[in-house]
């Protein structure tokens, strides 16, 4: 059971403020069991952004993220409970995959409080069982998105568009209003130590930005 959310907020509402802004992460995974987690910050109350553009691609800032990739799932994990938020699919400004002709990326847009907040990523149906390290409904089972398409070979088929054709493992996130957001070890790798050494790297990038500012 993870026992650092308030550690974290107590950290973050004390470390200083950044400008905030768009933060954009990509990968791969190569099974449909993956799951990545980030750990954001924000200073002072602000809408939250969260989105994913790996399924149908788009452009975010400077970054070119092209079509292919699965259909994701976003889940927010809300302090002190550590309740799970789960996106919706298709936000209001998502493309449409060139492929599949499907609205699937995954959008989540909250106003949330200052503090640290985590969040996980997944292939669709791959939902969180508890809090960030509590596990997800379809661990060790690697080619579920694909069973569930009607047991056709390999991993991340595309349930969602009806058409049960496979995708890429490829994945990309955007994290837009956030003052500072880095990657997280795999879900069961998580600790207090872990966690703590993570928001520590995070507060030195934030404050490297700042002297860069002033200087």
């Amino acid at each position: 059971m993870r026992t650092c959310a308030s550690f974290l907020l107590i950290l973050a509402c004390a470390a200083a403020p950044a400008a905030a802004g768009t933060v954009v992460f990509q990968g791969t995974f190569g099974l449909d069991d993956q799951v990545q987690e980030f750990l954001f910050t924000i200073s002072a109350p602000a809408t939250v952004t969260l989105e994913t553009f790996g399924y149908a691609g788009g452009t975010v800032g400077a970054t070119t993220i092209l079509p292919g990739g699965f259909d994701p799932t976003l889940a927010l994990f809300l302090p002190p409970t550590n309740d799970a938020v789960l996106s919706s699919p298709c936000g209001p400004d998502s493309a449409t995959d060139p492929n599949s002709h499907a609205c699937e990326d995954a959008f989540f847009q909250q106003s949330l409080l200052p503090g640290s907040y985590i969040v996980a990523l997944m292939v669709n149906d791959n939902t969180p069982l508890g809090g960030p390290d509590g596990g997800f409904a379809n661990d060790g089972n690697p080619g579920f998105s694909c069973v569930d398409a009607g047991d056709l070979p390999g991993a991340f088929c595309d349930v969602g568009s009806g058409l049960g054709e496979p995708r890429s493992g490829q994945w990309a996130l955007a994290i837009e209003s956030a003052d500072s957001a880095i990657e997280l070890p795999e879900p069961g790798a998580l600790s207090l130590a872990g966690i703590g050494m993570a928001l520590a790297g995070l507060l030195a990038r934030r404050r490297q930005l700042m002297n860069r500012r002033i200087g």
